[in-house]
């Protein structure tokens, strides 16, 4: 259990370690009240994220606390230097690179090299904020779906129309749709993700790893579930693709355009 006075402590002494508090007052010219005010709505934030945490050897309450901060650090860099364009998910250039946005911390953006068919290289780099003025967001690429799973040609261009117009309007539909379908997208050979995997050692959870061998040992799969939903909805763009192309039919398509208000 997490002491909520405790983890706003840490989360402001870690705020200074950081270098936040000059950020608040003479980047954002917050007054020493609203910082502060600021901090505690983060601390009991990170306390709801972590009201059923087990804290073990692999997870420490102060290395987790320091992730926090330096990740709404970077989200308020990306508000005041990008203005809202650059999200997770969004894909930009810099130095004639292509690369999606995976986050953020308070030195820069963490990235993700694109390939030129719009595939990513499965390893993570970061462009500084001091190079903000060289990034450019790409608007129009990729596309978050193709015809290859017979879907009807004509859905499939309006919702690529729809992705690139109205990315973020996509987020509450599709967060619907993967917790409806969330059995069929864990049984799915297309979603065999890194990180839901036990025998990926460097990027599957403990806990995942415990869901996982309770699924196979009793046939409940409830807790894995629940897991691999929360990642999808905390990240729900980067598994867009994946669910649109091999999850959803064209009755789904549809009723994302009419969630959206394009005509069907």
């Amino acid at each position: 259990m997490i002491d909520t006075i405790t983890t706003i402590q840490e989360v402001t002494l870690q705020a200074k370690e950081l270098g936040l508090y000059e950020y608040l007052f003479v980047e954002r010219n917050l007054s020493r009240d609203d910082a502060l005010n600021l901090l505690e709505m983060w601390g009991r934030e990170f306390e709801r994220n972590h009201k059923d945490f087990v804290w073990n050897g692999s997870a420490s309450y102060y290395d987790e606390i320091d992730k926090f901060v330096q990740n709404r650090l970077g989200e308020l860099k990306c508000e005041d230097y990008f203005h809202g364009e650059v999200t997770i998910g969004s894909v930009i250039s810099f130095e004639a690179g292509l690369y999606k946005v995976k986050g953020a911390n308070g030195n820069g953006l963490v990235v993700e090299p694109v390939g030129p068919k719009g595939n990513t290289w499965g390893y993570f780099t970061e462009i500084s904020f001091s190079n903000k003025d060289k990034i450019k967001v790409i608007h129009n690429y990729p596309d978050v779906m193709d015809t290859t799973q017979n879907h009807d040609p004509a859905l499939v261009g309006k919702i690529n129309k729809a992705w690139n117009e109205k990315r973020e309007q996509f987020c509450p539909i599709l967060r619907a749709l993967y917790e409806r379908d969330i059995d069929e997208i864990t049984d799915a050979d297309s979603f065999q993700i890194d990180m839901w995997r036990p025998d990926n050692a460097d990027g599957c959870r403990d806990e995942i790893i415990e869901a996982f061998n309770h699924g196979n040992e009793t046939g409940d799969w409830k807790r894995y579930n629940e897991l691999a939903l929360e990642d999808m909805c905390r990240e729900w763009d980067m598994f867009a693709d994946n669910y649109l192309m091999h999850i959803a039919d064209d009755l789904d398509l549809k009723a994302i355009l009419y969630f959206l208000r394009y005509e069907a």
